[in-house]
């Protein structure tokens, strides 16, 4: 019987924590990654997941930086989504 109480407060407050977070990470959902990088290179992704896809003027930025802390950036960009004509 404890185990069950548990359950049924336990549940709701995972699904809604979950919730939150996905709508606080809003519209990065899928994060940025990075595979394999070289001395000289590397490749960076990350998919932007719009709440209202009829706005579609997002802008991102990323930069490079040589110490953790974030404070000196030796290379950054902006980065704007590709005009694409979506055929059925």
């Amino acid at each position: 019987m404890k185990y069950l109480l548990f359950l049924l407060f336990a549940i709701p407050n995972f699904t809604l924590a979950q919730s939150t977070e996905n709508h606080l990470k809003a519209p990065f959902y899928h994060g940025v990654a990075s595979g394999d990088p070289l001395a000289e290179a590397v490749i960076i992704w990350t998919r932007v997941a719009p709440i209202n896809v009829k706005n579609n003027r997002i802008i991102g930025k990323w930069f490079v930086t040589t110490d953790s802390e974030m404070k000196i950036s030796f290379n950054l960009a902006i980065f704007r989504p590709m005009k694409r004509k979506i055929t059925p």
